[in-house]
């Protein structure tokens, strides 16, 4: 049952993404379920929430999805005026920053390290129990970690910190 409910949101979240509703895409997006499934099943199975659980944290998702993509392009543009800044040596400040998360469960550890990596500027280097440790280009980009990401990813998966 729980491996149907995440094929068919699964394949939603393809439908909506893609855009494209012929028949070639809606069989890719078949077949993509299917592999994801395939080689991605054990960590679906993990635990077991409810139908209920699942679609809200989908949509909590969703949703956070959205606010990344904005902190992408704002990072981006932070970082592409360190590019042509005038005296880049002196706004370069590359460091590694370990911190602490109260976040449990891997899957979202695992959202929030990949969140921290999509966001240009920062990556993810380890992970070690809860403690994270990110490579940061500067001072800016340090500060804010980890910030109203983790909060955010914390606000998804309330389920895995009981």
């Amino acid at each position: 049952m729980n491996h149907m409910v995440t094929a068919i949101l699964l394949f939603f979240v393809w439908l909506v993404w893609s855009g494209m509703f012929d028949l070639f895409h809606v069989t890719l997006g078949v077949i993509s379920v299917g592999i994801v499934l395939l080689w991605m099943g054990p960590l679906t199975t993990v635990k077991r929430p409810s139908v209920r659980i699942l679609i809200k944290e989908w949509l909590c998702f969703e949703w956070y999805t959205v606010w990344l993509m904005g902190q992408v392009v704002l990072a981006n543009i932070d970082v592409f005026k360190l590019a042509f800044h005038t005296d880049l040596c002196a706004v370069l400040n590359p460091q590694y920053i370990t911190f602490t998360t109260g976040i449990k469960g891997e899957v979202p550890q695992f959202v929030l390290a990949q969140s921290i990596t999509l966001t240009p500027g920062t990556i993810t280097r380890d992970i070690v129990g809860n403690q994270f440790t990110v490579y940061a280009i500067n001072d800016a980009a340090a500060g804010g970690l980890p910030g109203q990401m983790e909060q955010k990813v914390r606000a998804i998966y309330r389920e895995y910190e009981s």
